[in-house]
């Protein structure tokens, strides 16, 4: 079911609202081949955007496509602020004539790269579980099946963090990179199965590298078969997260990475009973 709510005015107790002194944007049609880029201050077509522009247009649709922002140069011409990706897309598709764009008020150089600035610092970033939930509730098959291996455990995503003072609940966490990986893997039943360690060990939140030392224990072939899940779950509750991390940080010493770090010493408390 889906939620929504009115778009309202908050409390700016403490700004003062600026003097809108800059002339409101005009929204164009235009050719795609007829935009500008200036390097001066933007970034060029390296791999990562070679990359994303191949996937934008293998996947033109546009309802995906946010209309660049463009600034008119002393010369008329339209230069791309933000948008250069979509705008090369365009082009490259061959069967987009023309996109719409906004053109703003920006006359300098350094107004133009105050704006490119302001228009790529001056939001906030995406974090994996916004990105979640919006695929879950696209029906990305793959989201689908994490959310369900943490329904089936008791598990749950966190949508925001809490602050250094934030009291989690048991089973909550931020490991959807952790999770989505093991599911591609393993399936939903055995991630679930993990994450069930985790919680009938009381961790609160389950963090991703703790999800990961359970995964080896129980699936990688060093230790598959030689720990048991309840004894597992014994051995973490058997010390604080505190003690756990001191004495991984000993076998980290040696190189070893921080899930495996932790993998080890549980297993050592496994075998000793």
């Amino acid at each position: 079911m889906s939620t929504i709510r009115q778009v309202k005015a908050l409390n700016m107790r403490g700004i003062e609202p600026a003097v809108i002194t800059s002339e409101k944007p005009l929204f164009e049609w235009v050719n795609p081949g007829s935009l500008y880029v200036e390097e001066t201050y933007q970034r060029g077509i390296a791999e990562n955007s070679l990359t994303m522009i191949r996937k934008i247009v293998g996947r033109w649709n546009w309802a995906h496509i946010k209309p660049p922002v463009c600034v008119r140069d002393a010369k008329g011409r339209l230069v791309v602020l933000d948008g250069q990706h979509t705008a090369i897309s365009a082009v490259s598709h061959g069967g987009i004539p023309k996109i719409p764009v906004m053109i703003v008020e920006a006359n300098s150089l350094q107004a133009r790269a105050t704006a490119f600035i302001s228009q790529n610092r001056d939001r906030i970033a995406l974090t994996p579980s916004h990105i979640h939930f919006a695929a879950v509730a696209a029906g990305d098959e793959l989201a689908v099946a994490v959310d369900d291996a943490c329904k089936k455990s008791g598990a749950c995503i966190v949508r925001h963090p809490r602050g250094s003072k934030g009291v989690y609940k048991i089973g909550e966490t931020f490991g959807i990179g952790v999770i989505t990986r093991i599911v591609k893997i393993r399936g939903v039943f055995q991630t679930a199965r993990v994450l069930k360690v985790l919680i009938d060990a009381k961790r609160a939140p389950l963090p991703a590298h703790e999800i990961a030392a359970v995964s080896m224990l129980l699936f990688e072939p060093e230790y598959k078969g030689k720990v048991d899940p309840f004894d597992l779950v014994t051995v973490i509750r058997s010390k604080t997260v505190q003690e756990w991390q001191a004495a991984a940080a000993k076998v980290m010493a040696t190189g070893t990475s921080r899930r495996t770090a932790i993998a080890v010493v549980w297993k050592r408390a496994v075998d000793r009973g």
